[in-house]
C-alpha cells in the first residue's frame, strides 16, 4: 500500500452503500484555496506590521487546526506503515530467526544459563532488537516460573 492510498483510505467515508461521498475531493479543494489565501496574506503582512487582535487570533486558529489534522494524519501513515512492517516480519520465514529460537528452547531444556547464551549470539554478531525481545520475555517468564513454583512449595 503506498502513500496516496493510504491518505485515500483516510479521507474516504462509505454509507451503507459503500458509495464514496467525496469528502476528500472537498477536502483538497480547501487546502488548496487555503494554501492560495495564506501566500496572499504572507504577501500582504510585512515584518513589523501592526495587525488586529482578531486578525492575528483567526491565523493562529487557522493553523492550530491545520496542524492538527496534519499531526493526525501523519500518525495515520505512520501507523499503517507500521503494521505493515509488523505483518511483512511475522509473516517472514526467516531462517536465521528461527534457528536462533531453536537454539534458545534448547538451551532452556538443557537448563543452560541464558546469559551464557546471549553472550555467545553476541560474540558472533547475531544479536538484534527482535531477538533481545525475545529474551526479555523469556527472562521474565523464568523469573516468573520459579517464584510461582517457590511459593507453591512454601
Amino acid at each position: 500500500m503506498d502513500r496516496e492510498d493510504i491518505l485515500n483510505q483516510i479521507f474516504e467515508t462509505h454509507d451503507d452503500n459503500d458509495k464514496h461521498d467525496h469528502e476528500a475531493d472537498m477536502a483538497r479543494s480547501q487546502l488548496m484555496q487555503t494554501a492560495e489565501n495564506a501566500i496572499k496574506l504572507f504577501k500582504m503582512i510585512k515584518p513589523g506590521d501592526n495587525l488586529e487582535g482578531w486578525t492575528a487570533a483567526k491565523i493562529t486558529k487557522a493553523s492550530d487546526y491545520l496542524q492538527s489534522v496534519t499531526r493526525y494524519m501523519e500518525y495515520q501513515l505512520f501507523k499503517e506503515k507500521e503494521k505493515e512492517q509488523i505483518l511483512s516480519i511475522k509473516d517472514s520465514n526467516d531462517e536465521y530467526h528461527e534457528s536462533l529460537a531453536k537454539k534458545m528452547s534448547t538451551h532452556m531444556r538443557h537448563g543452560k544459563d541464558l546469559d551464557e547464551l546471549e553472550r555467545e549470539i553476541r560474540s558472533k554478531g547475531q544479536w538484534n532488537d527482535e531477538f533481545e525481545k525475545k529474551f526479555d520475555d523469556r527472562r521474565k517468564q523464568l523469573v516468573y516460573d520459579k517464584l510461582k513454583s517457590k511459593a507453591k512449595s512454601e
